[in-house]
């Protein structure tokens, strides 16, 4: 059995970031996603997702 550290070094973290443009003085956020995989994109934990709404 693989020890939770070195589990941890296989695992990759996605963010995804939905915007309403790109000019940090005039646009914003709309939603942040992230998801943490393995190394071959299989989901190992649930996600967070927020909103601006």
């Amino acid at each position: 059995m693989m020890s939770e550290e070195k589990a941890k070094e296989d695992m990759l973290l996605w963010m995804d970031v939905e915007t309403t443009g790109l000019d940090p003085d005039h646009d914003r956020i709309l939603e942040v996603e992230m998801r943490c995989t393995d190394m071959r994109g299989v989901r190992c934990v649930g996600g967070f997702a927020a909103s601006s709404d």
